[in-house]
């Protein structure tokens, strides 16, 4: 049987293109400071399914997640689910205006790749 794990990958796009922040002279867009792993659905695993899921999260003046979209679905609802349960338990530094911490947008993108 094969062995599997799960490669988690989830890359900030904090670049001012692949952001949308409230704020318009934004500093310092928002930085993660604590990861949720996220599970890798034991069904997905079995079925060989693997994907990718681009998400929205919206990230309050506090660094709390408040919203998060689906932007690009992985096609698999339990893939993208597990993403977004474990997104939604993530904490951030709040983006930055001259100092002032403000609620602002970015996307993250989380990876279930099986490995043997």
């Amino acid at each position: 049987m094969k062995r599997v794990s799960l490669i988690f990958i989830a890359i900030l796009f904090l670049i001012s293109s692949m952001a949308s922040v409230f704020a318009k002279d934004i500093t310092r867009p928002p930085v993660v400071l604590k990861k949720v792993e996220t599970v890798y659905p034991i069904e997905a695993q079995k079925q060989g399914i693997e994907g990718r899921v681009v998400l929205k999260v919206f990230v309050s003046e506090k660094g709390e997640v408040r919203n998060i979209e689906i932007v690009e679905s992985s096609g698999h609802d339990s893939l993208d689910q597990a993403a977004i349960d474990s997104v939604k338990r993530w904490r951030f530094i709040p983006a930055d205006v001259n100092g002032k911490k403000c609620a602002s947008d970015t996307e993250i993108t989380v990876v279930f790749m099986l490995k043997s």
